[in-house]
């Protein structure tokens, strides 16, 4: 059965919003406030069905041809479909109705002020994680799914990542340890422009896994060492590029303040930062005016 719907806002995730003629809520990935679009159920819950969207019949003047060739079946991006720079209001309106709803404050969109844009649209992510199927394949969970889009590079990434992504996604060393492993994690360190891989296991990885995680990293410059991890170990060890360094496998950031001094971090694999390098520098900026 198809639906005619008219989508009325954007919810968190990137979802929008109809509602059909008997007041049951549609959510529908991929479309824009004000589209008029031809749709079709994918699954009814308590409160509301889930649905995609078959045809746009009216468009939004926002929408635009997405350039990455995985969306609409990767998982991992929602606002691909939206201009660039219309983006960012459209999840500051997200934003404002969650914090209404929660703030007991109906007056609180006024107190929020306009989105700071992101500086790159592309390219600006310095962590990803990634899945890996039983078969050993390496990319992102598929929109409603846990079966796996396979992926050799990902448009939001830096470079030094996607230097690696692709190096694992293409050798056959990799592909000798993936079925072991249920994700991968690739974090840049800014200030070395290295990438630390974060492999996370399904057991203790054994010895000759290890010496091919050791071949991995002597194959690929850009990485800078491994962290090993295992379902029910936690931490299990750290595999240096070179032998002489430190115990500690960190990711070092700097940053340029206002009045001219530099600003230098250190962080360990797995402690939380903002993933878009260039946004951190304006919330310092803001923080410290």
């Amino acid at each position: 059965m198809t639906l005619s719907l008219s989508i009325e806002k954007l919810i968190i995730g990137g979802l929008g919003l109809a509602h059909m003629p008997d007041g049951m809520v549609a959510l529908v990935p991929h479309v824009l406030p004000g589209e008029k679009i031809r749709a079709r159920s994918v699954s009814h819950k308590k409160n509301y069905m889930q649905a995609e969207s078959l045809e746009i019949l009216e468009s939004s003047a926002d929408r635009t041809e997405p350039p990455c060739p995985h969306f609409g079946r990767c998982g991992g991006c929602d606002f691909q479909h939206i201009a660039p720079e219309s983006q960012a209001d459209y999840k500051n309106e997200i934003l404002i109705e969650q914090l209404g709803r929660f703030a007991f404050d109906h007056k609180i969109g006024q107190r929020v002020s306009s989105p700071l844009s992101s500086p790159l649209n592309w390219n600006y992510r310095q962590r990803i994680r990634l899945q890996v199927s039983e078969d050993g394949e390496i990319g992102f969970y598929r929109l409603r799914s846990h079966k796996i889009e396979s992926v050799s590079s990902c448009m939001l990434a830096r470079d030094e990542i996607n230097e690696v992504l692709d190096f694992l996604s293409k050798n056959s060393l990799f592909y000798r340890i993936s079925k072991e492993l249920h994700s991968v994690e690739l974090l840049l360190s800014p200030l070395d422009k290295k990438v630390v891989i974060v492999f996370s296991f399904t057991r203790k990885p054994r010895p000759a896994e290890i010496k091919i995680i050791e071949e991995i990293i002597s194959q690929c410059e850009v990485v800078k060492g491994v962290t090993l991890v295992a379902t029910g170990h936690g931490l299990l060890g750290i595999i240096h590029a070179k032998e002489k360094e430190h115990d500690q496998l960190l990711l070092r950031f700097s940053h340029l303040l206002p009045d001219g001094d530099t600003l230098q971090m250190s962080l360990e694999p797995g402690g939380f930062c903002q993933v878009n390098l260039e946004q951190n520098d304006n919330i310092i900026s803001l923080l410290l005016s």
